[in-house]
């Protein structure tokens, strides 16, 4: 099956969307943790691995939904 411009556009910006909001709950993640009186390094992994983990969610859950519209 052949995707059209207006698919890969739609595709586009989803994946865009997906990867702002995992990089603002990654942002949100470390600056919470280093208020709760982490250091600095541990805070920014905090925020690393919850940015990984929200972008491999919301890949799943695009990946599920494709597969339920044929």
């Amino acid at each position: 099956m052949m995707l059209t411009t207006i698919t890969l556009s739609v595709l586009l910006v989803l994946l865009t969307s997906a990867v702002l909001l995992a990089t603002l709950v990654g942002v949100v993640t470390g600056l919470l943790s280093k208020m709760g009186g982490m250091t600095g390094t541990s805070a920014i992994l905090r925020g690393g691995v919850a940015f990984g983990g929200t972008l491999t969610l919301l890949l799943a859950v695009m990946t599920f939904v494709s597969t339920l519209a044929g």
